[in-house]
């Protein structure tokens, strides 16, 4: 699961005022290293796994796929909704640009998506 506390982190650190606003440029940054660290950490754990076997564990390793799929999905989600929702509307210091998008997050959920679309039409034809 997402952390709310370290979302909390980063709504905090927009709206703080007891120093000059966060730029909006750095903000950007910090949301695509993490986005970026997110990505390898999933990418580590499922490295572990060989998704193209037939095992016995091919439905495990399909829910761990899927699981995977679903907290870059969140994630993404969770960014777009700080930005659009929360400081894009947010007087003291509005969002002025785009939402933030890490290629490398797109990128990596694309290739879930594929592996499992892949695994899901191979098991169908069984």
């Amino acid at each position: 699961l997402i952390d709310c506390s370290r979302i909390d982190a980063y709504d905090e650190l927009w709206k703080q005022m007891e120093h000059s606003e966060y730029p909006e440029q750095r903000m950007k940054q910090l949301l695509t290293v993490t986005s970026n660290a997110l990505v390898q950490s999933i990418q580590k754990h499922l490295s572990k796994i060989n998704f193209w076997a037939d095992s016995k564990d091919a439905l495990q390793h399909r829910e761990q796929l899927r699981q995977a799929l679903s907290l870059c999905d969140r994630w993404s989600l969770t960014v777009e909704k700080l930005v659009e929702t929360y400081w894009r509307t947010y007087n003291p210091h509005p969002w002025k640009g785009q939402t933030v998008q890490s290629t490398l997050l797109n990128q990596f959920r694309k290739r879930l998506y594929d592996i499992l679309s892949i695994r899901s039409s191979y098991e169908q034809s069984l």
